[in-house]
């Protein structure tokens, strides 16, 4: 059955003081209980480094759907006939990663409003631990919590609105909300662990005065500039207030999550999907498209049907916030230095063993740090890095790809960088990742230069795009509108003749993480390498 631990940590809000039951669709609950698995498998295509720590490590969660858990959980209730629990946790936790978001995008807009300080302060928190500490379950919540009280010394008012403070809320809620926070501000710190050695029923958790604390938050997200968001979201908060005070408006409740099916994909609209301010962008896969059930003229239509707004269930955030920190470690032998990463938010979804009723579970992990940042750092670190482009010649390279826009990951690589060599010098390097006007595209007979595209005609650069050399073997090259749940796979070329290139990463931060760990070798090449999908170059 799909349920937490028996232990009371895992559980983390056991003693629930106030919640209240209401019906909301005339269907048969169901009787069959769904699939379960463990927590590997529900953050499977969300995270898949190995685990360090994590807060619900025994839990078994209901087999995940290729979207964020909380609108998984709806979806499910919904369609399969299944109670659905919300308390104003889960509902915050939602809000704030999309405030951390924002945040992010618009680090220096808001920076003297937040911080003091330019650039990034670093944060250290020191522990007399051992490696086997690490792995501890325990450890890692009061970790968090110093890194939280030293955002609150910069900036009280954000900590104070980001961080859970319900009567619902747990160690694990509490956690969870604290490394959004950390997300939220990581343009101004880095964090440093320096060890010294259709739905039957809906239950809301919390007392009424949880929900108007919930509202009352949300009612500070204007002073962020986020007015209009807002002003959708309050009007929800007065609905979860009447329902928590047992006046539930049952029609608001039935327009939750509506299901639409259309070309082969899920589309869905009701109010839940207003929780969510930024969707993925089609083109660049970075998590910037405004949501279209928040223009102002969809005010005070909760369900967004008369505007007939629908949202792809894969356009939505994963639900995860991840901050990279760096672990020292005092060995015998001098210190030990590790990339780490904090990722919390929803593991997934928990059903109840007695009523079947799905929640959808704030959680963290401690893994190994395999995100783009880390790898950026390591090849400064490590290998060669050219120097990254002035912000204007960077925007003016952008503009090159004009509206098919250009891949995220490729964007912040060259916002970081304008080329690398790793494992040796210009050509004697094993990869030598091209500057930014060496980038060469395809177009359909031979390889061009970008910095020779006109914009303004059909020469710009599209299609295949010569990426990376790689020594004598060939090139690496990105197709980058084929890019796979907002990962861009990389093709191993032979030559600029060949016709065809060979799938050998799933992702830019993929090739990087082999390149890096490699040893010089060209990893592709190696005896057990077991090669991708091939793709005509041609169009």
């Amino acid at each position: 059955m799909g349920r937490l631990p028996s232990s009371e940590h895992a559980r983390c809000n056991a003693c629930m003081p106030h919640r209240v039951t209401f019906a909301v669709d005339a269907v048969k609950p169901a009787v069959l209980p769904l699939e379960e698995v463990g927590l590997t498998e529900a953050l499977s295509g969300r995270l898949d480094a190995k685990v360090l720590g994590a807060s619900h490590r025994e839990a078994r969660f209901v087999r995940p759907e290729a979207t964020h858990p909380l609108l998984s959980a709806v979806h499910l209730a919904f369609s399969g006939h299944r109670p659905l629990v919300l308390s104003p946790d889960i509902l915050w936790i939602t809000i704030a990663q999309g405030l951390a978001l924002h945040i992010t995008r618009n680090a220096e807009a808001l920076r003297f409003d937040l911080v003091r300080h330019q650039g990034r302060k670093q944060l250290v928190v020191t522990r007399d631990a051992s490696q086997t500490d690490l792995a501890s379950d325990d450890f890692w919540p009061g970790v968090v919590d110093d890194f939280s009280g030293m955002i609150q010394g910069h900036s009280p008012a954000l900590h104070d609105l980001m961080v859970c403070d319900f009567s619902t809320t747990g160690p694990v809620e509490r956690v969870v909300s604290q490394i959004v926070l950390m997300d939220a501000m990581r343009e101004y710190f880095d964090y440093v662990v320096m060890c010294i050695c259709g739905i039957p029923t809906i239950t809301l958790e919390g007392s009424p005065e949880d929900w108007r604390k919930l509202r009352d938050k949300v009612g500070q997200l204007p002073r962020y500039g986020m007015e209009t968001w807002a002003r959708h979201l309050l009007p929800l908060c007065d609905q979860f207030i009447r329902a928590s005070e047992g006046r539930e408006d049952r029609k608001f409740w039935q327009s939750i999550y509506k299901l639409h099916h259309a070309y082969g994909s899920d589309t869905f609209n009701g109010w839940i999907g207003k929780l969510f301010p930024f969707l993925r962008n089609q083109l660049t896969g970075e998590y910037d498209f405004p949501n279209p059930m928040l223009e102002a003229q969809a005010l005070g239509k909760p369900d967004a049907t008369e505007k007939g707004e629908t949202l792809s269930s894969d356009r939505l955030p994963t639900g995860l916030s991840r901050v990279s920190l760096l672990l020292a470690v005092a060995t015998d032998s001098g210190m030990v230095k590790a990339r780490m990463a904090l990722t919390a938010g929803f593991m997934g979804t928990l059903q109840s063993a007695e009523t079947l009723a799905l929640r959808p579970v704030p959680g963290w992990v401690v893994h190994e740090d395999l995100g783009l940042d880390a790898m950026l750092r390591r090849i400064k670190d490590e290998h060669r890095m050219a120097d990254a482009l002035s912000e204007a010649r960077h925007s003016k390279w952008r503009d090159l790809w004009g509206e098919c826009g250009i891949p995220a990951d490729i964007s912040q690589f060259y916002a970081a960088c304008d080329g690398a060599s790793l494992f040796g010098q210009g050509d004697a390097a094993v990869y030598r990742i091209r500057a930014s006007g060496a980038l060469e595209f395809h177009d359909g007979t031979r390889w061009n230069k970008t910095r020779l595209a006109d914009p303004q005609s059909s020469g710009y650069p599209h299609g295949w795009t010569r990426f990376c050399d790689v020594g004598e073997h060939g090139f690496l090259a990105y197709r980058f509108n084929s890019q796979q749940h907002g990962k861009l796979p990389l093709y191993w070329v032979e030559s600029a003749q060949s016709r065809t290139g060979v799938c050998v990463a799933a992702s830019l931060t993929e090739f990087l993480h082999k390149a890096l760990n490699s040893q010089g070798r060209v990893y592709f090449q190696e005896p057990g390498f077991t090669p991708g999908e091939v793709e005509e170059l041609w169009f």
